[in-house]
């Protein structure tokens, strides 16, 4: 049994893609194919059902990854440290985030780890639609709000306060707003969609003010309604590290309404079916340490 038809198994069951296996590799798919079904020859049990849309693993598979994982993990990660002479970190991590929290908050960090982890080549994915972890082949992503669990590991690192802004210019040209809830009527909301749903902040006030309140602007990207309220299309709720260089340079103005203790939790996501490797873990707690304020 060779150790090259052991990583593409579990490449496959990882990904529950032949496709995506390969690419992880850097090999062709047929030569996926064919080490997979050597093994499966070799081992005289199906270990995939195969469809021209799916791949699902067979109960011998379960049951052979959960004894053969963790061995290959340690023979990876046993191999890098003797290639390095000692126990530097190697090897890729692909990590993904939203746009605007990636390049704000998660970009430095990283560009910090690569610097002290040089033999380390970290791949940033920012995208604002859902990624599946495992078909793109990601180790580790950062979300706000709390993703559904399905076959992953979620771990919350950090909370993110966030502001009620308006643009300068916007409240000029129209009535004052006041910490009283009906001082809204009239003015207009910038708003953001994510995972399909609306994330409308209006839902905490009286309902004969919410409706008198109409949405200007819709984004799935936070960088996106920031510019919108810096524009002038209405007030929204952006988080503070986005808001605060706004506020400083004039571009944004912080307001006296809603709850001025909103938090949003923020997720450190990966794969249940990943084998988790050092450089990830390293990843990770750098980004706890740095977002530990």
């Amino acid at each position: 049994m060779q150790l090259e038809m052991l990583q593409a198994f579990c490449e496959v069951f990882e990904r529950r893609s032949f496709s995506a296996a390969a690419r992880a590799l850097g090999i062709d798919p047929s030569v996926v194919s064919r080490r997979i079904k050597a093994l499966e020859n070799e081992m005289n049990v199906a270990l995939f059902y195969r469809s021209t849309r799916a791949v699902s693993a067979t109960a011998a598979a379960d049951a052979f990854y959960s004894r053969i994982a963790p061995a290959l993990r340690v023979i990876a990660e046993a191999e890098l440290a003797v290639r390095s002479g000692n126990d530097q970190l190697r090897g890729s991590i692909r990590v993904a985030a939203p746009v605007a929290l990636g390049r704000a908050r998660v970009g430095p960090v990283v560009h910090r780890f690569c610097l002290a982890h040089p033999e380390v080549r970290v791949e940033l994915l920012l995208a604002d639609r859902h990624i599946d972890l495992l078909e793109e082949g990601v180790d580790l992503a950062i979300r706000p709000q709390e993703p559904g669990m399905g076959s992953l590991i979620v771990r919350r690192i950090a909370v993110s306060e966030q502001w009620v802004v308006a643009a300068p210019e916007y409240l000029r040209s129209r009535t004052p707003l006041t910490t009283d809830p009906t001082a809204l009527a009239g003015h207009s909301v910038v708003l953001r969609r994510t995972g399909g749903s609306l994330l409308d902040f209006r839902a905490w006030l009286p309902e004969s003010v919410r409706d008198q309140i109409g949405v200007s602007f819709i984004s799935d990207d936070m960088g996106a309604i920031a510019d919108a309220v810096i524009a002038g299309l209405g007030f929204g709720v952006v988080p503070r590290w986005l808001a605060e260089p706004g506020c400083e340079a004039g571009l944004l103005v912080r307001i006296p309404i809603g709850p001025q203790d909103l938090k949003v939790p923020v997720f450190a996501v990966l794969p249940a079916g990943r084998r988790s490797t050092a450089r990830t873990r390293a990843l990770l707690d750098a980004l706890v340490e740095d977002w530990a304020d």
